[in-house]
């Protein structure tokens, strides 16, 4: 199986969740990309704990989210954040790693850059697109001696059940940025 982006998201393990996306509503998209991005962080966060940009950036879309903070703080995180994700992959090119290590630091790689749509999320959701695919890339890659292609179903199939319960949750118990 291929484990590029562009495979990961047109793969056909992809397409329900894909569909569904397309069908939510703003801050159903959010609060999903929210709570299923803490799972993606712990990938680049096991591979590079000293680095805190993809975290920062998960908690500039929350407080952008809920209007504690402005859209110039929040692009700078999702900066920051895909800067973290090119020094990764320009430290493994570096580094000669090897091939074990290499899939670690891709898949942190990916992970860093599904915080940065997190942030892309807030803004427009159809950002969740590329959010699911970088999440979705980010697991197969960590588990990369594992069955690729259950790896991808499974990971696909976490991301739906819980974009299925945001889809019903009640969204006004917290604040909310006015643009959402």
């Amino acid at each position: 199986m291929k484990t590029n982006l562009v495979a990961i998201y047109h793969h056909p393990g992809m397409q329900a969740l894909h569909q569904s996306l397309g069908l939510q509503d703003h801050r159903t998209l959010v609060l999903w990309a929210l709570e299923t991005g803490k799972e993606i962080l712990d990938i680049f966060a096991l591979v590079f704990p000293e680095d805190p940009r993809p975290a920062l950036a998960l908690e500039a879309a929350e407080a952008w989210s809920r209007g504690e903070i402005k859209m110039p703080l929040a692009k700078k995180a999702a900066r920051e954040t895909h800067e973290a994700a090119r020094e990764a992959k320009e430290a493994k090119a570096t580094q000669n790693a090897k091939a074990a290590k290499d899939a670690k630091v891709d898949a942190a790689v990916a992970a860093a850059h599904a915080m940065g749509q997190i942030i892309g999320v807030v803004h427009v959701g159809t950002h969740s697109t590329a959010y699911a695919a970088y999440a979705v890339q980010a697991v197969v890659l960590f588990n990369i001696h594992e069955n690729q292609e259950d790896t991808l179903e499974k990971t696909a199939e976490r991301l739906l059940d819980r974009l299925a319960y945001w889809a019903t949750a009640p969204k006004d118990s917290r604040p909310w940025a006015k643009f959402l």
